[in-house]
């Protein structure tokens, strides 16, 4: 008896008649009609991804049916057909032709009569699998273009407005004023051309119990999700405030294309250079001022200070997260005579015990931590002959290498190299 896990799959890149032919309950219907029929199949579960593109295998249905075939609940896949697997030619390729053979699941696709138990239309797979990474990538070209012309003519295509303003309920593609968070930008412009720091704004903002933009898209209802900032992080922060300071749509102009998936749906982005951004001016009522906007922007590039990337990087950076709050730890140095090194939550340190409690770690104990760690999982995986291997490596990699083993090396490269060209043609 399998154990099926049924996967289905709709997005929006599957346009008119498509839509319906794949929707998610036609899905279901063939897959339950065609294990009735089988026999020897008991379904599992059904693993649903409503809205979620081919292109990209990020999706939350996909990856829970992923950790039950880790946990052997699932060893048998059926989809309507390869493309509701997926539309990247390479990772849907990958699943059918070594994950799931490697992992011990059947893989069947119905409408294009695969089966993997069977070896049945085995070799029309990545021909499939080539047309249907080349429908999605046209459909992904005709939308942008879309998207293009909507925002060259001023129109807002956004999913959810800027916070001060709300999609307009005769024309979602126009914005007008939110009056409550309208009021909150004019103050946050007012303070800080009054001489108020950003950090200072947010923790006033804070201090009044003033929703901060994502908490404020939940209070209205929306299902919103802030990539910039993480899901504890429901308070205002100097980000936030800068983010707002430099916003062009307070002045009325629209403001878009500044970032923009590769292809449509695929999840991964690209940040546009203020060149490639598209402008119209005009194309709804301002919060603010020029003036007050200008000011804004020389107060900012006065104040503005460059802060080197290679110089004084931890090894702990963009890894160390506080327990508590999930911000990353900063680095910073004592005042003692030895200048310590400490690290200390990021909120705590910016805005105060109000958002998250006061804990510090020293840098030459975490040091001593992480390297009891390594020793720890070292002596869990590696043996006394593993151990003997690694120091004679280490031996022979110490040992200066003649010019004619070097010789030897790039030759071989350079082969490495030619084999790898013939492979993929």
């Amino acid at each position: 008896m399998y154990k099926v896990g049924a996967y289905l799959r709709l997005s929006n890149e599957d346009g008119g008649d498509k839509a319906q032919s794949d929707s998610i309950e036609n899905q279901k219907s063939m897959i339950k009609a065609f294990v009735s029929k089988q026999g020897g199949f008991e379904i599992i579960d059904f693993f649903v991804d409503d809205g979620y593109s081919g292109l990209s295998f990020e999706r939350p249905g996909f990856q829970r049916m992923l950790l039950d075939i880790a946990r052997g609940k699932v060893n048998c896949v059926i989809t309507k057909d390869f493309s509701r697997l997926g539309r990247d030619r390479l990772q849907t390729g990958m699943y059918i032709e070594k994950f799931f053979p490697v992992n011990r699941v059947r893989y069947i696709a119905i409408l294009d009569n695969y089966d993997s138990l069977t070896g049945s239309n085995e070799d029309l797979a990545p021909f499939k699998g080539l047309l249907n990474e080349m429908y999605a990538k046209d459909i992904s070209k005709k939308v942008k273009s879309t998207f293009d012309t909507k925002r060259s003519k001023g129109e807002f295509i956004g999913a959810f407005a800027p916070y001060g303003y709300m999609k307009s309920p005769d024309d979602h593609n126009k914005l007008i004023i939110d009056p409550t968070a309208s009021d909150v930008v004019r103050r946050i412009f007012t303070m800080f051309i009054g001489g108020k720091s950003k950090l200072a704004i947010a923790k006033i903002l804070n201090a009044e119990g003033v929703s901060c933009p994502t908490v404020y898209k939940w209070e209205q209802g929306f299902k919103y999700h802030n990539s910039k900032k993480l899901e504890s992080t429901v308070y205002w922060t100097y980000s936030t405030v800068s983010r707002i300071l430099e916003n062009k749509t307070y002045l009325g102009s629209m403001v878009q294309r500044k970032e923009e998936s590769i292809f449509k749906g695929e999840g991964k982005k690209i940040t546009h250079s203020k060149e490639k951004w598209i402008e119209v001016i005009g194309m709804h009522e301002p919060i603010i001022t020029q003036n007050e906007y200008a000011i804004v922007q020389e107060i900012n590039s006065t104040n503005t200070r460059s802060m080197s990337k290679t110089q004084n990087v931890s090894i702990y950076a963009g890894k160390l997260q506080c327990g508590d709050c999930g911000r990353f730890m900063s680095k910073t140095f004592g005042v003692d005579k030895d200048k310590t090194t400490w690290y200390k939550c990021g909120t705590y340190k910016g805005l105060g015990k109000i958002m998250c409690t006061s804990h510090a770690i020293k840098e030459k104990e975490l040091e001593a931590i992480l390297i009891q760690s390594i020793r720890v999982e070292a002596e869990r995986a590696l043996s006394l002959q593993d151990i003997d291997q690694l120091m004679q490596g280490l031996e022979e990699k110490n040992k200066p290498i003649n010019s004619k083993e070097l010789d030897k090396l790039e030759q071989r490269m350079l082969n490495f190299a030619k084999y790898k060209r013939r492979a993929y043609e």
